[in-house]
This record gives structure tokens, C-alpha cells and sequence, in this order.
């Protein structure tokens, strides 16, 4: 029997119902009607394995019976048997859950021949009904009786109905000639029925178009990670279910979690650190007492083998974990603490083995933002994130989806809404195959309360309800100011092209800055005659995405302009005018200020989607401007943009001078073609 060969088994009993066989990377093949044997259904039904649905598996021959570890598979190509094509299909193909190159094992590999030749002599491998590895038993190939179909005479009498979905090898080459299919119950006679090499190779020709997972790390894995996150008005309630399987080969004794919270994600680093240093997630006085603070419960429920006909986990007996077997793991900081469950001493989670972990705990609003971030994990199956929140204070909600370093921030699809009782309910799910469920990547819901949003005249912190939007803030502007304390507004680093998924990026990007803007509109009365605009790194995606709105009483080509807005998606400026003025100017990312910035009053730009390079002047020309140097990581302080002499002033006093706005050139517009530092 060869390493690469493995039993399929029965869920609860574990006993094997058939065989696979490694055929290239972490993919095996066996029958289908195994499979629907393995998952309790009838050998011959046709319809699709359920998604996520897991097979066990048990290598005889990787380790020694006694430290034997089972492990799981899914079916990613399915050809089930009916009863018109039974000679013609049942083959399924399966994905390990792990890799299995640190054994050195070798998948089969398929004979390349067209036809077999009678009296070929082949070997067949199952199980040993007297003993705990595999049997191997030998045979003679017979000759075709059907297209794709042999018979092998196999006198011994010792092939059983277990050893269907095993490889038959020629026994001069090795190579794998066939699979086992069909073995009559009673052995009156010495047939056996295999599928041939050609047709299995035809079956194998799918995995170069069938996307392969890669492999999750052994160790601990979540078949499930959900999340319920509850808002009361006062205080924001988490409860985490995790359904764990350990895929290692040592048991595991605990599960660790972190409780972290950021109240304003989008203020500037020294303001956040400020306000969490006066508003501790576990105040000093109280450390020692941290549990009863967050009010931390956690259970443990191990998983028995097997899956009941509605697809749930058959369930063991639930245990809460008691306070003293909670550890604190690390010192608390100001926004974080992190702890270790340890499972029941009766219980560890044995190799093999699922268990569901819960916990609970509760946090202030003052201290937890409007925001939910789920670090995604290896080995992670399923994750799902749902926030309740009150429907009475008009919650708004959306999806980001970030990588580690916060360096790619993405708008996150599928994020849906719906009506619970008195809470409207955001929520987001995504499966293994899901781009955006990549290891390391955080998703991150996020919302805001229009009931807590004031009218912009009587509200006297702007960049704090702007924040809420998602718009990142800088506190104190200041001209020619450090690089270093607006690093949270990345630059467009790369120039989206024409691919699926660059479309897919700008699609949903200019959508969610017309929702954003759209806020802000709301927020704030805005002169109808001034164009405004918003670009993408102002909500920290480093996307060349910006859109400006269409001022009144020009004379402007509609339908370069969207609804109001013209969407600038790889804008580059070609020329700029000599002609240029210097006038007060408003940012979204400083609201509470404005400044004095000198800018060409005319340009002359391209994008994608515009009919080749367009001219703009005025209050169009000077938005465009300012949301192009957006994204190039500029703010209107920098010292190309403000004059020497100058400083941003608070809105309060900007109203005060009632300064008149610029008289516009007289004639014809002089040019000069556009260098660096214009954008």
C-alpha cells in the first residue's frame, strides 16, 4: 500500500467506506457514491455536496496507529453516478485541508497509455478487516466492458465494497492504471469493476481551471468564526463563537483573544493617543479586577464526530470556563488586553478533534469607537460579522476590508441590512474562496448615528462627525507641516488599469465616495456656486480616485458630470495657466479651518472616460487641483500651496473677514505644460 493512499471515513464510527488517492498537490480522488456514503447520504444521489461540508481522512501509513491522526477534506470537483451513467462518472475530487509535504509523500502517478491489455497485472489497496493498515491484494486485468470501464479478476476473493475509490496499479510500472468502483456485496465470483486511467485523466484536466486554496498552516483551525456585537445606547456587548478543529498532531489545551478598542480610528495618531491615555480600556485602579470589568464569560462545547441530517454540529455538553481558568496573557495598554481560555482539564481539543468556543464581554461607547475589525486568521473557513444597533438612532453603515499594515484599504462588498426587532442589523459573511477572507487581511464594519449629528452651525467639532463618516482628520494644521503627522492619508500608489479587478476596485470606489460625500452634504449647507470634492486617500484608499461637484452658473458640458459630480479615475494634469490666483480654501480632512492657497486658474487635464485632455478654469479648476494633490499625498498647507507668510486659521475667524473672492484674468489664458510639483 503507498503512502499517498488514504480511508475515507465514516463521521461517528470512523470506520473506513472507501479509499483516495493523492494525485497532485493536496487534491485526491475517489467515487462520489464514497463521498455521499461518508456523508450519510444514498451512494447514488446526484445532487451537489453541500458547501463546507468536510470529509475524514486518514493517511494509514503517515505515522503510526497510535498517534493517528485524522484529517479532512472538501470536495471541489463532483461527478456523481446515476443510474444511466454509472459507468460513465462517479468520481470526485477532493482538497486537503493541509498540506502533506512534510511526510515527502508522492501523489500517483496516472498511466498514460489509451488501452490496458488483457492479462495486465495489476494490485488493488483497502482495508484490512484483522488488522489496522491497509490490505493489498492482486488481480489481472480482464478487458473493457464499457467505454471507460474494465473488469479485473481478483481470485483471491479478498477485494470488499470498502476499497472502492483505491487506486489499481500496474504492478510492473507502478503507475495507476484505474480506480476501484464496484464490488459485488456477496463474492460468488471474482469481478471487480474499475474506471480507467483515460477517463480519470480527463476528470484531473479540471484542476488546472479550479482555483486551489492554498494550504492553511497545521495547528488550530476555525470551520466558523462568528461575531454578534450589541449596542444598548450605552455600551457595546460582543459575543464570539468559534467552531475550532486542531489539524495538528498534539493536543490543544486553550484558545487565546484580544479585546481592543479604538474610539476615533480616523483622528491623527497623537489625538488618539491623547484620548485613550485619559480613557483606559481597564483603568489602573481597577486592573486587577479586569474580568468582572469587561464582564468576560466564555464557554467550551466539544464537537462529537458527525453531522446530524440538518447539517448541525452534534453537540457535546456546553461548559463554561470559571474566571480562574481565564488568564491574562499580556500587560494591559491602553486600548488592548489579551487572555487565554483554558479548556476543561477533562476535555483538551485532541488532534482530530472540533470544540465550539464562546466568550463574551463588555466595553463602554466610551471607549469603543463605531467600528468592528475582525483580523482574519489562518485556516479560517467561515467568517461572519453581525452589529445590532438601535434603529432609533438612524444608524448608517458600510464595509472596509484592509491589509495588515492599513497600507490597502478596499471597500468591502456584501455587506447587508436588515430589520430585527428594535435594531437594524449590519452584516457581512465570507467563505474560504472569498478574496477579501485572505490570512491576515482585516475587515473592519463601521457606522454612525444621524441622531448624533448636528447641524454644522451649531456644531462646534466638525472633524469629529467628519471622522465618523470615515474621513481621516488632521487636528492641527499647520503650513508646510511634517509628512509624519498626516501618514494616515496615503498617496495613490499605482495607476488602475483595464482588468476585472481594477474595474471592480473603481466601481465600487467612486460609489462609496458619492455615498460619503453625500454625508457630508447633508452635514453641511455647502455655496451650490463653489465646486467641493473628495478624493480616495482622504478615506485612506490609495486609489488615483477622486470626484468633485459641478458648480452653478457655469457654463459646463452635463454630461461629463455624473448626477453633479465628475469622476476623476487616473486624472493627470497636462498644462496649467500662468494666470493664477491666491483665495481661502476649505478641506474635509481639516474642516474647522481654512487657509489662503495660490493655484493656476486654469488647467487642462485627462482621465479615463474623458474625450481627451479638457480645459477648466475657476472654482472647477481649483477643485480638481485641490483633490488631485489629494492624491499625491499633498494637503493645501504644504509650502508649494500656501504662501510663506501664511498659516490655516480657525473657521470662526475665517467668517469674520468676509474677504471678497478674486477678480478672474481678462482675455485669453496663457499656458505652460504641467511639471511635478502642479499635480
Amino acid at each position: 500500500m503507498e503512502p499517498a493512499v488514504a480511508f475515507v471515513l465514516a463521521p461517528r464510527t470512523r470506520r473506513s467506506v472507501g479509499m483516495a488517492f493523492l494525485v497532485k498537490g493536496r487534491t485526491l480522488m475517489t467515487c462520489a457514491h464514497v463521498v455521499n456514503t461518508a456523508i450519510g447520504r444514498d451512494p447514488r444521489e446526484s445532487a451537489p455536496v453541500p458547501d463546507q461540508t468536510r470529509l475524514q481522512l486518514w493517511f494509514p501509513l503517515l505515522g503510526s496507529d497510535a498517534d493517528r491522526v485524522d484529517r479532512w477534506a472538501t470536495v471541489i470537483d463532483w461527478r456523481p453516478c446515476a443510474e444511466i451513467d454509472f459507468e460513465l462518472a462517479d468520481i470526485a475530487l477532493l482538497q486537503l485541508g493541509e498540506s502533506v509535504d512534510s511526510y515527502a509523500v508522492t501523489p500517483l502517478t496516472l498511466s498514460m497509455a489509451p488501452e490496458l491489455a488483457a492479462g495486465t497485472a495489476v494490485s488493488m489497496s483497502g482495508p484490512n478487516p484483522g488488522g489496522t493498515a491497509g490490505l493489498e491484494t492482486t488481480g489481472e486485468v480482464m478487458g473493457t466492458v464499457a467505454k471507460h470501464r474494465l473488469q479485473i479478476d481478483e481470485p483471491g476473493h479478498k477485494v470488499a465494497p470498502g476499497y472502492s475509490g483505491g487506486p489499481v496499479c500496474d504492478r510492473q510500472t507502478g503507475e495507476v492504471v484505474a480506480m476501484v468502483q464496484a464490488v459485488p456485496a456477496v463474492r460468488t465470483h471474482a469481478d471487480v469493476y474499475a474506471l480507467s486511467a483515460p477517463l480519470l485523466r480527463e476528470v484531473i484536466a479540471v484542476l488546472d481551471t479550479v482555483p486551489q486554496q492554498p494550504a492553511p498552516r497545521p495547528g488550530e483551525g476555525h470551520v466558523l468564526d462568528h461575531a454578534e456585537l450589541h449596542f444598548d445606547g450605552k455600551s457595546y456587548w460582543l459575543r464570539q463563537v468559534r467552531h475550532l478543529y486542531n489539524g495538528g498532531r498534539t493536543p490543544i489545551v486553550s484558545h487565546e483573544f484580544k479585546v481592543a478598542v479604538e474610539h476615533a480610528p480616523y483622528e491623527d495618531p497623537d489625538a488618539k493617543a491623547d484620548y485613550h491615555r485619559r480613557n483606559p480600556l481597564i483603568p489602573a485602579a481597577r486592573r486587577a479586577d479586569r474580568l468582572a470589568v469587561l464582564e468576560v464569560e466564555a464557554w467550551f462545547t466539544l464537537v462529537r464526530p458527525g453531522v446530524e441530517q440538518q447539517g448541525h454540529p452534534d453537540l457535546g455538553v456546553r461548559t463554561e470556563i470559571p474566571h480562574k481558568r481565564i488568564e491574562f496573557v499580556k500587560p494591559v495598554a491602553d486600548q488592548q488586553a489579551e487572555f487565554r481560555l483554558l479548556f476543561p482539564a477533562s476535555t483538551p481539543l485532541a488532534p482530530g478533534a472540533e470544540a465550539i468556543v464562546e466568550y463574551s464581554y463588555r466595553v463602554s461607547a466610551r471607549k469603543w469607537g463605531q467600528w468592528f475589525q475582525r483580523n482574519t486568521k489562518p485556516n479560517t473557513e467561515t467568517l461572519s460579522v453581525e452589529v445590532y444597533l438601535p434603529a432609533r438612532l438612524h444608524p448608517e453603515g458600510w464595509g472596509m476590508s484592509l491589509a495588515p499594515s492599513n497600507s490597502v484599504v478596499t471597500v468591502l462588498p456584501g455587506v447587508t441590512t436588515r430589520r430585527a426587532g428594535d435594531d437594524i442589523v449590519f452584516s457581512w459573511k465570507g467563505n474560504a474562496d472569498d478574496e477579501d477572507l485572505t490570512a491576515s487581511r482585516r475587515l473592519r464594519l463601521e457606522w454612525f448615528f444621524w441622531s448624533q449629528v448636528p447641524d454644522s452651525a451649531d456644531c462646534a467639532d466638525a472633524a469629529a462627525v467628519l471622522g465618523r463618516f470615515g474621513i481621516r482628520q488632521v487636528r492641527k494644521p499647520a503650513r508646510n507641516q511634517a509628512e509624519s503627522t498626516y501618514l494616515h492619508l496615503p498617496k495613490a500608489s499605482t495607476v488602475l488599469g483595464d482588468s476585472g479587478q481594477d474595474r471592480t476596485i473603481i466601481r465600487r470606489t467612486v460609489a462609496h465616495l458619492r455615498k460619503v460625500a453625500g454625508w457630508v452634504g447633508r452635514f453641511h449647507q455647502f455655496d451650490p456656486a463653489v465646486s467641493r470634492g473628495l478624493a480616495a486617500p482622504q478615506l485612506g484608499m490609495g486609489f488615483p480616485i477622486a470626484i468633485v461637484s459641478q458648480p452653478t452658473g457655469g457654463d459646463y458640458d452635463d454630461e461629463l458630470f455624473r448626477d453633479g459630480w465628475l469622476e476623476l479615475v487616473n486624472p493627470r494634469i497636462v498644462a496649467v495657466s500662468l494666470e493664477a490666483r491666491t483665495e481661502f480654501e476649505g478641506c474635509l480632512s481639516f474642516f474647522d479651518y481654512r487657509g489662503k492657497v495660490t493655484r493656476p486658474w486654469g488647467i487642462r487635464v485627462e482621465f479615463d472616460g474623458s474625450d481627451g485632455v479638457l480645459e477648466f478654469t475657476g472654482t472647477l479648476a481649483r477643485s480638481i487641483h485641490h483633490e488631485l494633490d489629494h492624491l499625491r499625498g499633498m494637503l493645501f498647507t504644504h509650502r508649494h500651496r500656501m504662501p510663506e507668510l501664511e498659516q490655516p486659521i480657525p473657521v470662526q475667524q475665517y467668517r469674520q473677514l468676509r474677504e471678497p473672492p478674486p477678480d478672474s484674468p481678462q482675455g485669453d489664458l496663457n499656458w505652460r505644460k504641467a511639471r511635478d510639483g502642479d499635480g
